[in-house]
């Protein structure tokens, strides 16, 4: 590993937290900055066979700033029992950069499949809450945390209108500037209207996750008995 460069610092922790994990040694980290990180054997400090492997790894200047592996010392020496229940090395923030391509994928990826991949890959067994929160850094990794998609909605919808000028939306938010209600309707839709049956159904249902709400919806039927979505809100459940 020594020599090895990584754009950012997460890309070297995690490609050392995989290297340990399916070699089946364990580290501690002695000194983390913005501009090194520095890692010791988790079995340097017993007091019969210490193991002295380490490794160090800086921001290079010459190549850019990025991240290099400086020196790796030594081999691991210590003898690791095979872990099947844990690994020091295997926590919710490895296992979210793991899974990010499923995540892309499948959004509503089970943290019970997530614990299927981390079984089949590296012969660990990680708990329920394990994946589950691994599963929530990966999200918000892939589409943001939901406190800044509410803070960027108003952007969003502009978007939206810019790209479709006949698009109307109102959002509707509190004395203190917290969002509490969105009306929109895309300028296709409207458009498309006068060409539907004369029949417009209401429905809604409940949105679920850290925010709760309800979503409105108004749809009615084209020439073809088709369902055609007129408009959408999303309010307070």
């Amino acid at each position: 590993m020594e020599g090895m460069c990584f754009t950012k610092k997460e890309d070297l922790q995690f490609a050392l937290q995989g290297w340990s994990i399916i070699n089946n040694v364990e580290y501690v980290i002695v000194a983390s900055n913005r501009q090194k990180f520095t890692v010791v054997c988790a079995q340097s400090g017993r007091s019969d066979r210490p193991c002295i492997w380490r490794l160090h790894a800086g921001v290079s200047k010459r190549l850019g700033g990025i991240w290099k592996i400086s020196s790796m010392k030594n081999q691991h020496t210590c003898a690791t029992p095979i872990l099947t229940t844990g690994h020091r090395q295997c926590n919710s923030q490895f296992i979210s950069y793991f899974i990010l391509p499923s995540i892309r994928r499948h959004m509503d990826l089970k943290p019970r499949e997530i614990i299927g991949q981390i079984e089949a890959k590296f012969n660990i067994k990680v708990s329920y809450m394990k994946a589950w929160d691994a599963r929530r850094k990966a999200v918000k990794i892939v589409f943001g945390s939901w406190e800044e998609s509410y803070r960027t909605i108003n952007l969003f919808m502009d978007a939206i209108v810019f790209s479709m000028p006949e698009t109307v939306y109102k959002i509707q938010t509190s004395e203190n500037h917290r969002f509490e209600r969105l009306f929109f309707s895309f300028g296709p839709s409207i458009k498309g209207w006068s060409y539907c049956r004369p029949v417009l159904c209401l429905d809604c249902t409940f949105l679920l996750g850290k925010y709760r709400g309800t979503l409105l919806t108004a749809v009615g039927f084209d020439a073809n008995n088709g369902l055609y979505p007129l408009a959408l809100a999303i309010v307070e459940s």
